[in-house]
């Protein structure tokens, strides 16, 4: 009898430790999700797996499609002098470290056709890409000529959210009815704002355009009329990348990109929602005149005041860092819309050597725009930086190649291209600028 008390005791005892200890697990568990800040619901989302915007931005497939219609050979001819820009910039976008690290796979294509496209598959390793770039290699599909818009189209079937596409080529409307040349182009732009809308109305894409040179060695075939001629000088080229505007700014970033070798300019096209920027008052930086920052609001001036005959002007530093823009289309004034009253003096990029005085703390400007108007002005001032197309793009452009020797600045026809990409773009909004920022002046 005495042992079967004690095991009662025992599976009594036994009982109380669980219990005591179920009991603290709960408290425990209790304790750790319970809190005045989560609300209800806290215990679910203690548990929830991390949203998935923290992903890190990585793409899982870059596909090349270069250009090799007849009229591209001239860029890789061996008897090129001096450096081959063109080989070497292709080979370097090719073999982006940052690639490497994120184990990107890579496809490259070559591919040419006026009529119908013919692709030519050219492997897969970047580390041998370049070896391709030779005029033997080049004489694969048809190379009698190429159709622009359908390598654009073809080159935007393969961008998305974690693939990108880069197109290479001259960027030259084959144009087979010479008889009225300027009336193809405009059909042309309007086959690329279709090509554009379509694909765009899928999915959110950037477009960025680099303009580079290389010498070019070979036949330059006319765009206004038949027939061609034997060139050896620097040519304008172009590389066009598509993708999410994540992918684009990690992988081909404005600081990458302008070092390609023969780099000349960029622009990036994006469907033109408003960017919100931080933006703050400087308090000495390029000033005229006195004011002093309300203290209930960081965006109004008060107490202005100039010297007499003189005329007011303060800074602003604003944190572009977000945006698609270059930095060329940033410090143009002339990309800057002001309200009445109001002129931009300048827009500087911010360097270690600047003393600007930003007001605010909590945000580091990119770059100061510096504001001026005569007088002391009163009222609200609003800017804009404004959707423009880059003063570059038309200074590349001609409508007339036959004199394209010792040309080594235009592209035939490219004002027709971009404004194609620049109308798909602009049809699908009808915001003009990019963001605008208020200010107001007591």
């Amino acid at each position: 009898m005495k042992g079967i008390r004690e095991r009662k005791i025992i599976i009594i005892f036994k009982k109380y430790l669980l219990s005591l200890s179920a009991l603290i697990l709960y408290a425990l568990l209790f304790t750790f999700c319970d809190s005045p800040d989560r609300g209800n619901g806290a215990e679910v989302q203690a548990l929830e797996p991390k949203d998935e915007q923290t992903k890190p931005i990585k793409a899982e497939l870059v596909t090349f499609f270069i250009d090799n219609s007849g009229g591209m050979v001239g860029y890789v001819n061996d008897k090129s002098q001096g450096q081959n820009n063109f080989k070497l910039s292709i080979s370097k976008l090719a073999q982006k470290p940052q690639f490497q690290i994120d184990l990107v796979n890579k496809k490259f294509n070559f591919v040419n056709g006026p009529n119908e496209l013919v692709i030519t598959p050219i492997g897969e390793e970047a580390s041998t890409f370049a070896d391709k770039l030779t005029p033997a290699n080049f004489n694969v599909g048809d190379v009698s000529g190429n159709d622009l818009n359908a390598m654009l189209q073809l080159a935007l079937s393969h961008a998305g959210n974690d693939s990108i596409s880069i197109f290479i080529t001259d960027a030259i409307y084959d144009i087979q009815d010479k008889a009225d040349p300027l009336m193809s182009l405009r059909i042309k732009s309007d086959e690329t704002v279709n090509h554009f809308v379509k694909r765009l109305n899928d999915e959110n894409l950037q477009t960025l355009v680099i303009k580079l040179k290389s010498h070019f060695l070979g036949i330059y075939y006319y765009g206004i009329k038949s027939g061609g001629v034997s060139i050896s000088q620097n040519r304008p080229y172009y590389i066009f990348t598509f993708g999410s505007q994540e992918m684009l700014n990690k992988y081909l970033s404005d600081d990458f990109v302008s070092v390609l070798y023969g780099y000349e300019d960029q622009v990036r096209f994006v469907l033109p929602n408003e960017y919100q920027v931080n933006y703050a008052i400087s308090t000495t930086y390029n000033k005229s005149g006195e004011f002093l920052i309300d203290k209930n609001d960081p965006y109004k001036l008060n107490d202005i005041s100039t010297k007499q005959g003189s005329y007011f002007q303060f800074s602003v530093g604003v944190d572009y860092s977000q945006l698609p823009v270059s930095d060329n289309y940033l410090i143009n004034t002339r990309n800057y819309e002001v309200s009445t009253g109001f002129t931009i003096d300048k827009v500087e990029k911010v360097n270690s050597t600047m003393f600007h005085s930003i007001s605010s703390s909590k945000m580091n400007p990119t770059h100061l725009i510096t504001i001026r108007a005569d007088g002391i002005p009163r009222g609200q001032l609003t800017l804009k930086l404004k959707k423009e197309i880059p003063s570059w793009i038309e200074k590349s452009n001609v409508n007339d190649d036959s004199k394209i020797k010792n040309d080594s600045e235009t592209t035939f026809g490219l004002n027709y291209l971009i404004k194609g990409i620049v109308n798909a773009y602009n049809s699908l909004s009808d915001r003009d600028y990019f963001t605008s920022i208020t200010f107001t002046l007591s």
